[in-house]
């Protein structure tokens, strides 16, 4: 994983547990609902709330199941 941090911290911090959730996961969860709940879990835990909310409109016009499980754990 390669990354570049920037002056955005909140982002340069999702792209990194981003790419985390999919380490953890490992092969056959690539964007799907298993690997959307992990990626918000650590989001949850690791980002800010103002983070949370500046990142997560780009979360959900990377992949569709990113809002679906937002939805579904937050309501």
């Amino acid at each position: 994983i390669t990354l570049r941090i920037d002056n955005n911290l909140g982002r340069s911090k999702l792209v990194l547990l981003h790419e985390l959730a999919h380490w953890l996961l490992r092969a056959g969860h690539h964007h799907d609902k298993t690997f959307w709940r992990k990626a918000w879990e650590l989001y949850y835990v690791f980002l800010t709330k103002e983070e949370l909310e500046e990142e997560k409109s780009s979360e959900f016009g990377y992949k569709g199941n990113a809002k679906i499980v937002y939805e579904e754990l937050f309501g």
